[in-house]
């Protein structure tokens, strides 16, 4: 997968990775460091260069704001520094987006999935069989629209909210093994770097008290835990809100204000009309349809194991709360994207129940464990396929139907009358409630 996103040529074009939702992500690390000037009034005299290259939202009195948090960013800034150095000395700057510019951020989306892998096997280790752990591994990098996060649009948020949440897990398990300030602070830290990546995403700090009980006996002494030591989780709570600052501080620099909506224009959740069904089915964008493999988080939920025992029921309940709040917001398909994205931020979680499943493999008859291979590899290379598909546009981004899907299923060329199978959904309607 390292080699594909390395030698994959959309970095050396200058309308790939750094477009769309990336730019907005991006942003910052330009004005920052390349225009030093964080409240945008160099844009009034290079409007024209600038258009499709600065995503920002004008507010009342003339603030030109962001609409994105600044988490993304300061990710990608190690690997944008190296970039900006070398390109400076190769005299190519471009305002930020030369082509060392785009590799730079498809190697931060590289390095922060192999982290998260890393975590997400420090979770399972302790539980499963290598084996098993080895095939999660496999079919989260191979076997779901991740793969796309990292290849095709590495500048979205996704890879860097599963790889903090991956941590945030891992970090969770190790607390209530063994409580210490050490180990507290590490999770306070991850907890801001996930509210700065993706603000929505503070859903996981529900986890943090639930993650891995057996009883509740063990509840009750885990909050008799947090009463007894407020200094400590005080101390905490501080350091979360000191790591999520910097969007303050940028809010307050440009707006005048400490909490900025920045999401303008009408966008807002639909709370008394979730689309969970169509979220998870639909041919426009099911997460089911187009990352089958997650079916086996569905079957590893009904494991015995112990560990799947005292993770059952959150898991089931976040899923389902966080379904009810993704497929609420206006645009539940999320724009142009492959598949159902938000998901893929919990996927470190979900893992837990598709190593249980393919744990409990272990122990069937050999033909049994060789079919049940065979479809998820037959599965991956579907995943891959309709991945290419989708970089081929083949699959399209927003208008997919039950007529264009069954038309390019197993194609690699676009077939005729393609475009007119597609079903483009009328954004305007949808900010209205009609979706």
């Amino acid at each position: 997968m390292v080699l594909a996103s390395v030698f994959y040529k959309n970095w050396r074009y200058q309308n790939r990775i750094l477009v769309h939702d990336s730019i907005g992500y991006y942003n910052y690390l330009v004005v920052s460091f390349i225009y030093e000037d964080i409240g945008l009034d160099f844009v009034r005299h290079n409007k024209k260069l600038l258009k499709k290259r600065l995503w920002y939202w004008v507010g009342a009195d003339g603030q030109k704001i962001f609409k994105y948090s600044l988490g993304v960013s300061l990710a990608e800034m190690p690997f944008f520094l190296i970039a900006h150095q070398l390109a400076i000395a190769d005299g190519n700057v471009d305002e930020g987006f030369a082509d060392i510019y785009r590799l730079s951020v498809l190697c931060s989306a590289i390095f922060y999935l192999l982290l998260g892998l890393f975590y997400l096997f420090k979770i399972l280790k302790p539980y499963f069989e290598e084996k098993s752990i080895f095939w999660t591994i496999i079919i989260l990098a191979l076997g779901t629209n991740l793969i796309n996060y990292v290849i095709r649009e590495p500048g979205m948020s996704h890879v860097y909210s599963f790889c903090a949440i991956a941590a945030f897990i891992y970090y969770s398990l190790r607390y209530w093994e063994s409580p210490n300030m050490k180990t507290l602070i590490t999770i306070s830290v991850i907890a801001g770097l996930i509210a700065l990546v993706r603000p929505f995403n503070v859903i996981v700090l529900v986890l943090f008290p639930l993650l891995n009980l057996s009883s509740f006996k063990e509840l009750k002494g885990r909050f008799t835990h947090l009463i007894h030591n407020p200094k400590r989780f005080l101390l905490a709570i501080a350091l979360f809100i000191l790591i999520f600052s910097p969007q303050l501080i940028y809010w307050k620099l440009v707006s005048g204000d400490w909490f900025v909506d920045s999401y303008v224009k009408n966008e807002s959740f639909f709370f008394n009309d979730p689309k969970i069904i169509d979220g998870l089915f639909s041919y426009r964008k099911g997460w089911l349809l187009y990352t089958p493999l997650m079916i086996l988080f569905f079957l590893g939920l009904f494991n015995k194991h112990s560990f799947v025992k005292r993770n059952r029921w959150l898991s089931i309940g976040f899923f389902l709360m966080s379904c009810y709040l993704i497929f609420s917001w206006w645009s539940w398909w999320y724009g142009g994207s492959f598949g159902a994205r938000p998901l893929i931020d919990y996927y470190p979680l979900f893992a837990i129940f598709i190593a249980a499943f393919l744990n409990h493999l272990l122990n069937l008859n050999l033909w049994v464990r060789r079919s049940v291979y065979l479809i998820i590899i037959l599965l991956i290379g579907l995943n891959l396929f309709q991945f290419y598909q989708f970089e081929k546009g083949l699959i399209h981004h927003a208008g997919m139907t039950k007529k264009s899907y069954w038309m390019v299923f197993g194609k690699l060329d676009k077939p005729k009358g393609l475009i007119k199978a597609f079903d483009y959904p009328d954004n305007q309607k949808a900010r209205e409630g009609d979706r």
